[in-house]
């Protein structure tokens, strides 16, 4: 009897350790079925390398050299102005002097004030173009990550080691290229 018992022991011992490592064989067949692909994409690269990039880059500088154009001449009419008011100093009486410099003042306040306003109106317009421009990217990746069957996708700059297979951006600045050439600042 001691001997049936044993033997019953031994054989419940082995089913239950096949068992276990049925249950670990199918624990591992699931982790592996859950592995994430995943690429990386260098978003800064796109951002100053693409066509789009580019362009959107230099109508940016051409806004900022108008805009610096704009600033030097009334610059100069201010200093011009503010000149004349100091040589008419000595011929005007001081409420008459001081009355063309309160109304200088405000010129100067007012000239400040509409090139805040103008630089504020182009520093916006130029992010809502940025984001078109991200907003694009992230497009193309989406597709590329599709047809690839990534399921992460990550930014380069988040990254300290990496195989080169996973790096996407190239494939993403041509089809980028392809997509967009060019993006507009719009202002509103």
């Amino acid at each position: 009897m001691k001997n049936t018992f044993s033997l019953s022991l031994v054989a419940a011992l082995a089913l239950l350790s096949g068992g276990a490592a049925q249950a670990a064989d199918k624990k591992t067949d699931d982790t592996t079925k859950q592995a994430s692909y995943v690429a990386v994409v260098d978003n800064m690269l796109l951002m100053s390398d693409s066509l789009a990039a580019k362009s959107l880059n230099e109508e940016f500088k051409k806004s900022r050299d108008i805009i610096q154009e704009v600033i030097a001449k009334k610059e100069k009419q201010l200093r011009d102005a503010e000149q004349d008011l100091e040589v008419s100093r000595t011929t005007l009486s001081a409420e008459d002097y001081e009355e063309k410099r309160s109304a200088f003042v405000a010129q100067f306040q007012e000239a400040k004030s509409e090139l805040r306003k103008q630089m504020i109106v182009k520093e916006k317009a130029f992010k809502a173009a940025e984001s078109k421009l991200q907003q694009e990217i992230i497009d193309v990746v989406t597709e590329i990550s599709e047809e690839r069957g990534f399921d992460v996708v990550i930014p380069r700059n988040a990254v300290i080691i990496m195989s080169a297979a996973s790096d996407i951006t190239d494939e993403v600045l041509k089809d980028l290229n392809k997509r967009v050439k060019k993006i507009d600042i719009v202002k509103k």
